[in-house]
C-alpha cells in the first residue's frame, strides 16, 4: 500500500519500555501502515518529514484533565496536541459538566460562572455536544460524583435520603449508558467532603455494574490520608 506521508530517520519509542530503534514510518490516509528502514520516498505526492535526532512515540494520555468545557469551545485544542497529547480523561475530581438537574439551571450557571444557558442536561446530551463540535483528541469521559450530588442536594452538608440517593444513582446510570468510562470523586472539595463512605460506595456500584472505573481525589493530602 502506497504511503501519503513518510517520517524518516526518527528514534522510535514504541511505548513498551524497550530502547528506541531507528526506522521510517509510513502513513496512509491518517493510519500508520508500515514501519521499516529505508522506505521509498521517490514517488510522486509523498510528504517526507525528516525526524533526524528526534524521538517518535505513541500519543500521550492525559489521565487528569479538566478540559470538559474546552472541548465545547476549542475544536483543535492545539495547546495539548502540541505537547504530544492525543487522549484526555475528563470529568475528574467529581467535577464533570453533566448530568445537570434541569430544575437547577440557575444554580449551575452560578456554580460554573457562565451567563448563557447551558445547552444540555443529560450526560448523553453533553457527549453529543462534544461530538457535534468535533475534537482533534480522543476523549475518555467520567461522570463526576460531585456534580451528581449537587444535582440532587446542591450544597447541602447532610447525607441524601433513600429517595435522593436513588435519584443520584439514576443520574450515574444514565451517564454510564451514554458512554462514561467510570465515576470520579473529589472528596477534598465541598460539598463532596460531606459525603459518607457508604454513599460513595452505593453510587460507585452503579458504575461498576457497567464495568466502570473509579477515580478518586482523596479526602486529604496531608496527615489524614
Amino acid at each position: 500500500m502506497a504511503q501519503d506521508i513518510i517520517i524518516k530517520n526518527g528514534k522510535i519509542l514504541d511505548g513498551t519500555g524497550n530502547p528506541y530503534f531507528l526506522a521510517d514510518i509510513g502513513i496512509t490516509q491518517g493510519m500508520i501502515t508500515k514501519i521499516s528502514t529505508n522506505l521509498r520516498t521517490d514517488m510522486d505526492d509523498i510528504i517526507v518529514v525528516d525526524a533526524k535526532r528526534l524521538f517518535i512515540s505513541p500519543g500521550f494520555i492525559d489521565i487528569h484533565s479538566h478540559g470538559d468545557m474546552s472541548l465545547i469551545y476549542d475544536q483543535k485544542l492545539e495547546c495539548l496536541a502540541q505537547q504530544g497529547i492525543t487522549t484526555i480523561v475528563v470529568g475528574n475530581c467529581g467535577m464533570s459538566y453533566a448530568p445537570l438537574n434541569p430544575e437547577k439551571d440557575k444554580y449551575f450557571n452560578k456554580a460554573f460562572e457562565v451567563k448563557e444557558k447551558i445547552p444540555w442536561h443529560t450526560f448523553k446530551e453533553y457527549l453529543d455536544a462534544v461530538e457535534n463540535q468535533g475534537s482533534s483528541l480522543n476523549v475518555v469521559p467520567l461522570v463526576g460524583f460531585g456534580i451528581v450530588r449537587q444535582s440532587v442536594l446542591e450544597d447541602a452538608t447532610r447525607s441524601p435520603s433513600k429517595k435522593e440517593l436513588e435519584q443520584m444513582q439514576s443520574y450515574i446510570e444514565e451517564a454510564m449508558q451514554a458512554g462514561a468510562y467510570g465515576i470520579s470523586t473529589g472528596l477534598i472539595y465541598p460539598p463532596q467532603t460531606h459525603a459518607k463512605t457508604q454513599e460513595i460506595i452505593e453510587c460507585a456500584k452503579i458504575a461498576g455494574n457497567y464495568g466502570g472505573l473509579y477515580f478518586s481525589h482523596m479526602r486529604n493530602e496531608g496527615n489524614y490520608v
